[in-house]
């Protein structure tokens, strides 16, 4: 007997009720498979600040606002070099070296001018003199805070973002581990599990994932798999480019519709 109960074995209710169990398991996989597949998707809708700032930089007489990042992964502080032509910075010196890359990729030495100029803080309650080597280019568009409750929260701790307020995208000067010391300050503001607000003597910045924008996620849902992907390598200074080319063209019509209607509504 398949129960231990006084019946035949083909009308033993457990028997017929057996598949049914096997069944449902079949179906809460399917559903589990299902979320991992949405969280994937959920993933994708974060957006990963880095440490960018607005600030002043000066060469003593002409003075210009420009937006940096701070790069712990940098073992060296470089400058754009459009940035050292318009300002026309004082060179003190050549260095002939080569860069290496995130996965090991190893650039060909290359002589760099260095430059010698004044960063100070928007509020000039801080200055100092840095160096840097010159680049033509230092890394691709980098995220800025949009979220405005994230702003307003950021405010009740009396805490206001440089590069929150101005609209400079590009990335002019980046700041590596060699002077990023002198800049620094303890007691950063834990905000999340992941974000933070660190505090340096040209003001605050933000670091750690973020909601991203109804707008942006409708970027990166049709970049998905198709499209390329910026990714920023601390240990590189560059932003290297996955998977695909980029052609709105290959974007389909109900997306480019709605990519369309949100950037109306800006």
């Amino acid at each position: 007997m398949y129960c231990s109960k006084r019946h035949v074995v083909m009308l033993c209710p457990k028997l017929h009720a057996q598949p049914k169990i096997c069944e449902q398991n079949t179906t809460e996989k399917h559903c589990e498979n299902n979320k991992e597949v949405n969280n994937s998707f959920i993933s994708n809708d974060i957006t990963t600040l880095l440490q960018t700032l607005v600030v002043k930089v000066s060469n003593g007489k002409q003075e210009k606002k420009i937006r940096i990042l701070l790069d712990s992964g940098s073992q060296r502080t470089y400058i754009k070099r459009e940035l050292a032509e318009d300002l026309g910075l004082q060179v003190t010196g050549n260095e002939n070296l080569s860069h290496s890359l995130f996965s090991g990729v190893k650039k060909p030495a290359k002589m760099h001018k260095v430059f010698k100029f004044r960063v100070s803080s928007l509020d000039d309650k801080f200055h100092t003199t840095m160096t840097a080597l010159e680049q033509d280019v230092l890394c691709g568009s980098l995220p800025k805070v949009q979220d405005p409750k994230l702003i307003e929260n950021l405010r009740r701790h009396q805490i206001w973002l440089t590069d929150a307020a101005e609209s400079i995208k590009d990335i002019s000067i980046l700041i590596g581990s060699d002077q990023l010391g002198c800049i620094i300050k303890e007691n950063f503001i834990r905000l999340d599990d992941n974000l933070v607000a660190i505090p340096t003597k040209l003001g605050w910045t933000l670091q750690g994932p973020v909601q991203g924008s109804k707008l942006e996620r409708v970027r990166r849902r049709n970049k998905l798999l198709q499209y390329p992907m910026e990714v920023f390598s601390s240990s590189s200074s560059l932003v290297g480019r996955v998977v695909g080319a980029n052609d709105k063209g290959e974007m389909g019509v109900q997306e480019q519709l709605e990519l369309k209607q949100l950037q109306e509504k800006r």
